[in-house]
């Protein structure tokens, strides 16, 4: 793996137009295919990423997906980053061939579960998009849950009062949601209408290169 690139993407609270943190995505403009040793190199250069390039102020949400959460390697890595306080692990689903779902998910729930207690926000990311993304909520009880963009694209065609009855279901159990894949004002409004306070996607990134964003924080 060469030097890593990386782009940081808003996650917007949709009441009061600010920016509630930045979601850290490995790759200057899409993500890369690395083997796992490439991403245990990410993450192992993370600490370094982050006093280089993003203010302490800043709270930044990163993709973690199951097989990495079990990996010691990786877990090393994200604890070595300075201010877990500000930091929010996504937990993303993937689950490779061959696998139980619910056996891994078990696992992986408790690996999760030790980041937390390490000090870290967990968000679980991918709800809706393909294994049980409530399961997972009600398992370690995160911080937030983020609607896979094909939720928010299904409201387009659908009554969009179940990203309502989503947004009640989590509130119930103390979730924030963020709705993923906003593109456009009718999206911006669906989401809105549905009482769901957080949104990030292509309708707040577009036109932003990566030098503005880095403007926008403030770093070098």
């Amino acid at each position: 793996m060469t030097r890593p690139h990386f782009r940081l993407e808003p996650i917007v609270d949709l009441v009061s137009d600010e920016t509630l943190g930045f979601e850290l995505l490995a790759g200057a403009d899409r993500c890369p295919d690395w083997t796992d040793d490439g991403w245990r190199t990410w993450y192992a250069r993370m600490a370094d990423l982050f006093r280089a390039h993003i203010p302490a102020s800043v709270r930044v949400f990163v993709n973690v997906d199951a097989h990495q959460a079990l990996d010691p390697a990786i877990v090393e890595g994200l604890l070595a980053i300075p201010g877990r306080d500000r930091l929010v692990v996504e937990w993303t689903e993937h689950i490779r061939p061959g696998l139980r779902a619910a056996d891994f998910c078990e696992a992986s729930a408790c690996a999760f579960a030790r980041l937390t207690q390490a000090g870290f926000a967990l968000a679980i990311d991918d709800v809706g998009s393909g294994y049980d993304g409530i399961g997972r909520a009600l398992q370690v009880r995160p911080a937030f849950a983020k609607l896979d963009m094909s939720l928010t694209h299904l409201a387009r065609r659908v009554d969009p009062r179940f990203l309502r009855d989503l947004r009640e279901l989590f509130k119930g159990v103390g979730v924030l949601v963020i709705a993923e894949g906003i593109e456009s004002p009718g999206d911006l409004e669906r989401v809105r209408a549905a009482g769901i306070r957080y949104g990030q996607g292509y309708y707040f990134t577009r036109g932003m290169e990566r030098a503005a964003v880095t403007s926008a924080l403030d770093v070098s």
